[in-house]
């Protein structure tokens, strides 16, 4: 199963579950990897380049917590980290498939 469809089935398991912050992050990864694929112009991404996209963006969202922590922003900070909470464990599942 590739990433694209194995967040589609989490975003469908999101919504039977009515989790809105997760499904609001699951609908970011997927736009992220739609995006990427439309920009590329290539039919589909690679293993390799869906977790180097997840990474940068887990990366970003870290980032931005640490900023919103600095500045005591809770409900960005909170956001923030459970979307990177949630683009880190994609990262793991992709990485390990490969392996």
């Amino acid at each position: 199963m590739s990433l694209k469809q194995a967040i589609e089935s989490e975003i469908k398991k999101a919504m039977l579950a009515k989790e809105k912050d997760r499904l609001r992050a699951l609908r970011a990864i997927k736009s992220l990897i739609l995006l990427e694929e439309t920009k590329g112009g290539a039919a589909e991404m690679s293993e390799e380049e869906e977790l180097k996209l997840l990474t940068k963006a887990a990366k970003q969202r870290s980032d931005s917590a640490a900023i919103y922590t600095e500045q005591g922003v809770r409900i960005s900070r909170r956001w923030s980290r459970q979307s990177w909470r949630l683009f880190r464990s994609f990262c793991l599942s992709s990485s390990l498939r490969r392996s």
